[in-house]
């Protein structure tokens, strides 16, 4: 796995401030994850999928997680996605290829997915959507030929390892050891490696029977060597353009709806290693990158809130916040289990809510802290995670790091001067 050693000169004082900064960033995201509420739910279509069924359609959702509205993959394409995989675990006499095809209009070339059978019955697809009960649920991602092409990959993988992913990681971890490292390489060499960018009227029969080829040598080649192939894959794995993987591992991980879903799939002895919050992957989670997105990348963040105005221009947010880790980890009171990249992914939920609207003056960071907004009250929504993040998050008063430190965080943005807050 090809990592980064890249620290960032702080002075004592900066250090200190953004060690603050993150303990609020990790607090949100203790919220973030505290409740169902508060992250994406999969319009299943079928109330019986198995656990490792949901986890391919989850992986298979995020596979078109590109520039689009996030609730249109999870409502839309989930609902398609989770009808595609019962019938790619159904129908294990057919080829990948050929399952795929049976939900595309070929005559039209389009890269648009449509369930063959025409009759629904999602109450969101009616009422939110507009598709009626007979009309057939279709969905298309924004670079549908490009992200076909992973699917079509992944599916025809998997094909050797029970049409499964979770039996797919299982056989990386037994051979390569219980690594979360090795876990993203694998699922880059699964679906992202080789990938091309392929215009929807060029995903045709033949640009299918190509990929099969392709991801069918690689699949032999992993059986006959697992750790020779996956060192190769890691030298085209960039950690910090792979957004999707990272947010699907941290899903597998942390989410109380997904990490479960994981666990169930496992073999037994797996299963209690994923369970495990100590020894298990939980405690490996300051090996995952922060995804990145337009949110996490937003300047009032780096420049105006952790005051890094000399950094480079090239540097994203994954990378500019896995060289403060690096940074900060040297001192005990940054321990890594505690505090990790990830964690700055509540900035996705934070910044268009608070920075985006100049929300300044309940901000923790800004001229007043939450002061405005933090009323306790046990067994109440926590008004704090709910106004700046969205989060549901219940109100634990008497052990709250927020209510007890709120005048610790005011004043660490520049923000309110610039934009003439007051």
């Amino acid at each position: 796995m090809k990592k980064t050693n890249q620290t960032i000169n702080l002075s004592e004082s900066q250090r200190d401030k953004i060690r603050s900064i993150w303990e609020v960033f990790a607090w949100l995201d203790h919220c973030r994850w505290e409740a169902k509420e508060s992250y994406n739910l999969i319009n299943y279509a079928y109330d019986d999928l198995s656990p490792a069924e949901k986890i391919l359609t989850h992986w298979l959702s995020y596979i078109t997680d590109r520039q689009m509205r996030f609730r249109r993959i999870w409502e839309v394409g989930g609902y398609v996605f989770s009808t595609l995989v019962r019938t790619y675990t159904k129908e294990k006499d057919k080829k990948s290829s050929e399952i795929l095809s049976s939900f595309l209009d070929e005559d039209k070339r389009d890269a648009k997915l449509r369930i063959p059978t025409s009759k629904h019955e999602s109450e969101l697809l009616k009422r939110i959507y507009g598709v009626k009960e007979d009309d057939p649920v279709q969905f298309k991602s924004r670079y549908g030929g490009t992200d076909l092409t992973c699917v079509l990959r992944t599916l025809t993988f998997l094909e050797s390892f029970n049409r499964s992913i979770v039996e797919y990681i299982s056989n990386v971890v037994n051979r390569c050891g219980r690594n979360l490292d090795q876990i993203a390489v694998s699922l880059h060499g699964l679906t992202y490696l080789q990938r091309r960018r392929i215009k929807n009227e060029d995903f045709c029969r033949e640009m299918m029977d190509e990929i099969q080829k392709e991801a069918c040598e690689w699949r032999e080649d992993l059986k006959r060597n697992t750790e020779k192939v996956l060192e190769s894959a890691n030298m085209s794995f960039d950690r910090y353009q792979s957004k999707r993987l990272w947010c699907a591992l941290r899903d597998y991980v942390k989410s109380p709806e997904f990490s479960v879903l994981f666990a169930d799939a496992l073999n037994n002895g797996l299963a209690a290693w994923w369970r495990d919050p100590q020894e298990g992957p939980r405690a490996q989670m300051h090996i995952v990158e922060l995804p990145g997105d337009v949110w996490n990348n937003s300047e009032i963040i780096s420049k105006l809130l952790l005051g890094l105005d000399d950094l480079p221009k090239t540097w994203k947010s994954p990378r500019i916040v896995r060289a403060l880790h690096n940074t900060l980890k040297a001192k005990e009171d940054f321990p890594k289990s505690k505090y990790y990249p990830e964690q700055f992914d509540v900035t996705f939920d934070f910044v268009p809510r608070m920075c985006e609207n100049r929300n300044c003056n309940f901000c923790f960071f800004g001229p007043y802290g939450v002061e405005h907004i933090c009323n306790p009250k046990e067994g109440n929504w926590c008004s704090v995670a709910l106004g700046t993040c969205g989060y549901h998050s219940m109100c634990e008063q008497e052990k709250c790091m927020i209510f007890k430190n709120q005048s610790k965080y005011k004043g660490y943005c520049d923000a309110p001067s610039i934009f003439g807050i007051n």
